[in-house]
């Protein structure tokens, strides 16, 4: 039986660099919520610090992450996004537990 998850990735841009990274980010967000398998994919950006960003990504299987990470908006943000980044991504993965 395949399992839904949550991803959250964390993502900081360098000082200066807040619109450039939103821009991809937008872009990733929009190329992902066209994908058949997507649930849920949200771009947060701290109302504190406003260099960080966080993607809340809930797919209904690991099947459906695999397609996401080949897809080419994927693809080119990972591309681009190093640039406009203080730190690499950080990626946490999560099952629901009742």
């Amino acid at each position: 039986m395949s399992q839904p998850l949550y991803q959250l990735v964390e993502i900081t841009a360098k000082p200066g660099h807040e619109a450039a990274l939103l821009a991809l980010l937008q872009t990733v967000s929009q190329g992902t919520r066209q994908e058949p398998g997507y649930l849920q994919y949200d771009l947060w950006q701290s109302l504190d610090q406003p260099t960080d960003f966080v993607l809340v990504e809930h797919w209904p299987d690991q099947a459906a992450v695999e397609l996401h990470r080949q897809q080419p908006h994927l693809h080119d943000f990972l591309r681009e996004a190093p640039a406009h980044l203080a730190r690499p991504l950080t990626m946490r993965r999560y099952a629901l537990r009742t």
